[in-house]
């Protein structure tokens, strides 16, 4: 049988204020569409299990007949299947979510549930990890550009909400990144004399993208600038790989044109901020007193930092990053276009 497996506070309910618990019945709260979702999920024939870290019970913040209550009316009202609760503190015990202890004792308790056809819905990380464990699909949701809970249900019931989500998601977090900020790249690709390129995996493929845009920013016209994607040398690659290591490939790959060419920025992309070889590549080109154009998503990791200008794409989906990534990309070349006719 079809099982959701569904976290409770940020998920479901609304949170607590901070170092604070939901108490009572009175004091819960459901997000808005949350009803509608787990109904949903329950007229589609879906089994609805909630998994809740609770350490308020054990550091005697909130009463665990009160929780069971509160439980207890979800149960009735909409239809949940079961609720399992850890009330213990942070390492006190083996049931808290990251743990997949519950998601094992459900499976025992509903021995039809199939952990290849569920899915975990949260709005943290012990979520989308316990998932993982399990070999189980998850669903990450919280306050926009994150889905919604039944935003993420309408994506499991009807197909075509998937789409809808993704889509929206992608939208929410394009328009989230100042258009000045897109500007100001196209400044720095305007005053360069070569721009290198470089990403890993799809974001290497982005940066192959950057390229063209950079060298041929209007369909009609010239006006582009030099630029080289430093990761689409095969041959090159491999070889400084090979003798050096990956971290070090693309600041090898790189140095000679750092070295010899006085305007040369980078067009970094990583949507974790988090890729060592880009980094690297990036702590050279400051060093050197050169300009870095950063595309990154998640926190943005060190990468962030490092950027002279900085675009960011506020989402933990590499799904959502990396297309945002390609869209914005256009915009800069938009941009560049409009700077570079304006010269001649």
């Amino acid at each position: 049988m079809k099982t959701a497996f569904l976290d409770r506070d940020g998920t479901i309910n609304v949170r607590a204020a901070s170092h604070a618990y939901v108490r009572t019945w009175e004091e819960f709260v459901y997000l808005p569409g949350a009803e509608e979702a787990i109904r949903r999920l329950k007229t589609d024939g879906w089994r609805v299990i909630v998994i809740t870290n609770q350490r308020g019970i054990a550091r005697g913040l909130i009463r665990q007949t009160d929780v069971d209550a509160i439980h207890a009316r979800i149960c009735s009202d909409l239809g949940v299947d079961r609720v399992y609760v850890c009330p213990h503190d942070v390492g006190a015990c083996t049931c808290r979510k990251p743990s997949t202890e519950f998601f094992l004792r459900a499976r025992n308790d509903f021995p039809d549930i199939d952990f290849r056809e569920a899915v975990v819905i949260g709005d943290a990380d012990d979520d989308k990890e316990a998932a993982q464990a399990i070999g189980c699909a998850s669903v990450r949701v919280g306050p926009p550009p994150l889905p919604s809970l039944l935003d993420a249900v309408r994506g499991i019931v009807d197909p075509t909400g998937t789409w809808r989500a993704w889509a929206g998601a992608v939208a929410i977090s394009i328009a989230s990144v100042s258009d000045d900020i897109l500007r100001q790249a196209a400044e720095i690709v305007l005053d360069a004399q070569v721009v290198l390129c470089a990403g890993n995996g799809g974001s290497s493929a982005i940066a192959s993208h950057a390229t063209q845009a950079i060298a041929k920013p209007d369909y009609q016209a010239g006006g582009g600038r030099a630029a080289v994607t430093i990761t689409d040398n095969i041959p090159t690659l491999t070889a400084h790989a090979n003798d050096g290591g990956w971290v070090d490939a693309l600041v090898e790959i790189a140095r000679p044109w750092i070295d010899t060419v006085p305007k040369c920025s980078l067009l970094a992309i990583s949507s974790s901020g988090k890729s060592e070889n880009v980094v690297r590549l990036a702590k050279l080109v400051r060093e050197r007193g050169l300009s870095v154009i950063a595309f990154t998503g998640f926190d943005g990791g060190p990468l962030r930092d490092l950027a002279t200008v900085s675009i960011h794409v506020d989402s933990t989906d590499y799904e959502v990053v990396e297309p945002a990534h390609d869209a914005l990309l256009h915009r800069v070349q938009y941009h560049l276009r409009l700077l570079a006719r304006a010269q001649r």
